[in-house]
């Protein structure tokens, strides 16, 4: 597999420029840390349907830009931790942490909880298939 991607290549970037309607010039600002997320989600084996995608990468495209901010998102209830299964608590957790450390931000358990509902669909979605 080839760890050096292109910026034509991201899936994730082709995702954000259409749904969000951004600028080539614009999507360039958060090549790296798409390239980061789309590398650690291809090593955990996780693949998205089109639409799962296209929520889980406009999702990170606005945790991106949260943590560039320095924004703390907070859920008030986070009992939905709850239902969220180990594995895919842990991956999201390795990820956001990932992205937070590049900004100086503390991992935040609000964003963590809401990626791992992505990658837990994902996981799901992709047992259903075998």
């Amino acid at each position: 597999m080839n760890h050096e991607l292109k910026l034509e290549e991201l899936k994730s970037v082709k995702i954000i420029k259409t749904q969000l309607s951004l600028t080539e010039e614009a999507v360039e600002t958060y090549r790296n840390d798409l390239q980061k997320v789309e590398l650690y989600i291809s090593t955990k084996e996780i693949q998205f349907g089109a639409d799962y995608a296209i929520g889980f990468y406009t999702h990170m495209y606005s945790l991106i830009n949260r943590l560039k901010s320095k924004e703390n998102l907070e859920i008030e209830d986070l009992s939905i931790r709850d239902g969220i299964e180990t594995e895919a608590y842990d991956i999201a957790h390795d990820l956001v942490k990932s992205l937070s450390s590049q900004y100086a931000v503390d991992v935040n358990v609000s964003e963590v909880c809401l990626v791992a509902i992505h990658i837990q669909t994902a996981i799901a979605m992709a047992k259903e298939e075998v």
